[in-house]
């Protein structure tokens, strides 16, 4: 099916045409996970600031600290205090680490039944749901 051969009256061609195989639709706020569009818009920061791809050396350990701090009721704040303290690195670039491993699915975050705010906890994918490289 191509746009040229989208019969009208039949609204479930007309919602999704196809042009070079690729289906298309125009996209609302209705369409885009709010929650999960507000948490990945917030570490964007860590992802594109090239000045920091060094710090990509200290990923494993950073990983593995990580997730030896987290714990159910533990802030996000508290978990990269004692990662930073460990890797012996800033908390702002334990921040950076942090929002990397998540842009890059390294942790298993759950990004969309709440804001990720680091005086809170942090949520953990449900065990089965991950997707995750780590």
């Amino acid at each position: 099916m191509n746009i040229a051969s989208i019969n009208l009256s039949d609204a479930s061609q007309a919602t999704a045409p196809l042009r070079r195989g690729v289906p298309w639709c125009v996209s609302t706020e209705a369409d885009i996970p709010l929650v999960r569009a507000k948490n990945l818009s917030m570490l964007r920061t860590s992802i594109v600031a090239k000045e920091l791809d060094w710090l990509m050396g200290y990923m494993s350990d950073f990983i593995h600290n990580f997730n030896y701090h987290w714990k159910a009721a533990k802030r996000l704040l508290d978990i990269i205090n004692d990662v930073s303290a460990d890797l012996k690195l800033e908390a702002n670039l334990c921040q950076m680490l942090f929002g990397r491993a998540v842009w890059l699915q390294m942790l298993p975050v759950d990004l969309d039944s709440e804001f990720i705010h680091h005086h809170y906890p942090l949520r953990r994918i449900p065990i089965g749901d991950e997707k995750c490289l780590a």
